[in-house]
């Protein structure tokens, strides 16, 4: 049986698929960067070592099992995606698809990929990195609230252009968030259950309008983290500490690790140094003041770049941010 084959693009990548890459644009056919079929079964991966989750990694593939839903194979450089369902539903399929699977997919392919959301400023791309649970996503609807464009939620993907210069990825153009978050925000009506988170609370997917797919020069890296004081602190952060800030936050570091993308993940963290401005954030640990948080970080996004001491970038000038309705 023949399956029909659906176009997508996500991370700068024009990507021809079997399934559905539910979370990824629609694009018009074109020669793909990267494929994804599917197969009755995988082979077992030789001389490969065991990760967490389901995880197993050899030299040049990586292998996610996910029990009950499918398993994943990611090869040829990045280039190629193998997927054999088993019981999971469509959405259980893509959501893994299009989250774990591709950031393995990204990092095999050469990308800087942080655990990080990101949104357009006028000077440039600012992210948003932290652990999990600390409030990203979270933050990012704020600010899509307050008429800022994404880029990418949850994962961030950057590559190091000529001269140096750092570039966020367009990734999708959707948001994942708790339950009582979108009652904060008075979200509930776009949402679609993620199948993917199991327990009692569980994320919901919203499609975003306001997007940007276009890559863009990264500006800042604003590192979250919470604090036991009732305040929001902003500062700088050291070389040294930013640089150990964006290593801790590269998304799955363990896999960096199996494929042996250390000195690449470091040389591309210290372009990132280089060229953008790190600042520590600090939060509430409980049950954050969403909207003073996201005061304060526009407050950050909208100070005049030279006063921020931005830097310049040596072939772009800023550009407005051009917000659309939700």
């Amino acid at each position: 049986m023949t399956l029909p084959v659906r176009h997508h693009r996500a991370y700068g990548l024009c990507i021809r698929s079997e399934i559905e890459v539910p979370f990824a644009a629609e694009a018009p056919r074109g020669k793909p960067d990267l494929t994804i079929r599917t197969a009755a079964a995988l082979p077992a991966l030789e001389e490969s070592s065991h990760g967490r989750g389901g995880w197993r990694f050899a030299p040049d593939r990586v292998l996610l099992d996910v029990d009950g839903v499918a398993r994943y194979l990611v090869r040829n450089r990045g280039r190629e995606i193998v997927v054999a369902p088993s019981n999971g539903t469509d959405d259980q399929v893509g959501a893994f698809l299009c989250g774990p699977v591709l950031g393995a997919c990204l990092q095999q392919r050469g990308y800087l990929t942080l655990h990080a959301s990101a949104v357009e400023t006028e000077a440039g791309a600012v992210l948003f990195a932290g652990p999990r649970g600390i409030g990203k996503s979270t933050l990012l609807a704020a600010l899509l609230d307050r008429g800022y464009r994404m880029l990418a939620d949850d994962v961030s993907a950057i590559v190091v252009r000529a001269g140096g210069r750092p570039e966020v990825l367009g990734a999708f153009p959707h948001v994942r968030l708790w339950a009582d978050v979108l009652d904060r925000l008075r979200w509930n009506g776009q949402a679609r259950a993620l199948a993917e988170v199991r327990g009692a609370r569980r994320k919901w997917w919203l499609p975003v309008e306001r997007f940007r797919e276009a890559p863009l020069a990264v500006r800042a890296v604003c590192v979250l983290s919470a604090h036991d004081r009732d305040s929001i602190e902003m500062r700088p952060a050291p070389v040294s500490t930013a640089f150990a800030s964006l290593v801790r936050h590269t998304y799955r570091p363990r896999l960096v690790r199996a494929l042996g993308l250390e000195r690449p993940r470091f040389r591309m963290v210290e372009a990132v140094v280089r060229r953008a401005r790190v600042v520590l954030v600090r939060r509430p640990p409980e049950a954050f003041r969403l909207d003073a948080l996201a005061d304060r970080i526009v407050e950050f996004l909208e100070e005049t770049p030279d006063t921020r001491g931005w830097p310049a970038s040596p072939s772009e000038s800023p550009r407005p941010s051009a917000p659309i309705g939700r």
